[in-house]
């Protein structure tokens, strides 16, 4: 796979979650993107803490920052908040991050947009790599809206 051509290991898969309050423990918050008026590629994943894996998100550090030790309501809020700013937002979907066991290791908060402005909703792909005891998230546009992104950039530039 292209997108994650820099680190070999082996992909964690996601899960629906039905009931976003259930959730409890502590949590790390990242925030991936959104650095920019345009900047649509922007996810939350929140990482429980204490257990032996650790997430890191796969782009500059200029492109995400972190908070450590949130309650898990407070680092959903927090996710939200962060994901739902774009004037396209509609709304959010949660998906727990499942380890080789089956056993859910952290979450992922990603946007989904208005059908009117890319088509469908979901624009996104994560991949979610570990290597050596860390979670490396991958985070890309899917390939057919690559192109019509960019566009939408460059005109709101004009």
């Amino acid at each position: 796979m292209s997108s994650c051509a820099g680190i070999s290991g082996h992909s964690l898969r996601t899960t629906p979650v039905d009931d976003p309050a259930a959730i409890s423990g502590n949590y790390t918050l990242f925030v991936i993107g959104g650095t920019h008026g345009e900047d649509v590629k922007n996810i939350a994943v929140i990482d429980l803490e204490g257990d032996s894996l650790t997430f890191q998100p796969y782009v500059s550090e200029y492109d995400y920052y972190k908070q450590e030790n949130l309650e898990a309501q407070e680092a959903l809020k927090e996710a939200v908040h962060a994901v739902s700013w774009y004037h396209a937002f509609w709304r959010i979907q949660i998906s727990g991050i499942v380890d080789d066991e089956g056993k859910i290791i952290g979450y992922e908060i990603r946007p989904l947009y208005s059908l009117l402005q890319y088509g469908i909703p979901d624009i996104l792909i994560t991949n979610y790599i570990v290597r050596d005891n860390t979670v490396f998230i991958y985070l890309n546009f899917k390939p057919s809206l690559d192109e019509r992104i960019e566009r939408d950039k460059r005109h709101s530039d004009d």
